[in-house]
């Protein structure tokens, strides 16, 4: 489809400027009717138009057809095309987003990707969850948190080692559905006698119950 001349404004009298806006009328009109096309439009607005793109003119936001032989951005935002943007997506369909709020559902219960909070969290309400940290006490760590109170942890310590424990002197349950092992070998199930204090010479034991491991009890 060919450009089209809009007529241009004459430099004259009156009836030239009539004239000039009967033409200009009727020149619009045919333009709206159907003739405005990607070959005659180079620019609407804040966007450009290309062969292959829809631009904004900073660059910054787009989308485009462009073929190169690779796995090539269809969509762009946060910089240009062949820079570092923020939010792409591939011909093949893989997103890269920097920054983001994922949610499952927007009540709960929901799983929740949060890059404010840098965290990865399943909550059955707002103060009941479960959440992967890169950073807790400077550390990674997998946190357990019941009403607004953190129950439980399990990160890898700057001295070296991993810690499971919990805040609030609760007892931490481990149950496991077959053997429980330390150090690759089978739990220990049975009793261990100890003294637990000496009275006139004479040695007072106790008892410690281990189970699967695990102390159980101490009489």
């Amino acid at each position: 489809m060919p450009n089209y001349d809009v007529p241009t404004l004459p430099n004259k009298n009156i009836d030239d400027m009539y004239n000039y806006i009967v033409r200009m009328d009727r020149a619009m009109k045919y333009l709206f009717s159907g003739v405005l096309e990607s070959s005659n439009i180079f620019e609407v607005g804040q966007w450009r138009v290309e062969n292959d793109r829809l631009v904004s003119k900073d660059g910054d936001v787009g989308m485009s057809t462009a073929e190169t032989g690779s796995d090539d951005i269809r969509f762009w935002a946060g910089d240009a095309i062949d820079g570092v943007p923020n939010f792409k997506v591939t011909k093949a369909g893989i997103m890269t987003a920097v920054g983001a709020l994922f949610l499952s559902a927007l009540g709960y219960p929901r799983v929740e990707i949060n890059s404010t909070d840098n965290l990865i969290a399943a909550y059955s309400d707002a103060d009941t969850y479960v959440s992967f940290l890169p950073t807790y006490n400077s550390v990674p760590a997998l946190v357990l948190v019941d009403g607004g109170t953190t129950k439980a942890f399990l990160n890898r310590t700057l001295a070296g080692g991993t810690t499971l424990g919990t805040f609030d002197g609760e007892p931490l349950n481990l149950q496991p559905s077959g053997n429980f092992q330390i150090g690759g070998v089978n739990g220990y199930n049975g009793t261990i006698t100890y003294v637990k204090n000496v009275i006139s010479g004479n040695s007072i034991t106790g008892t410690i119950t281990v189970t699967k491991g695990i102390i159980t009890s101490v009489s």
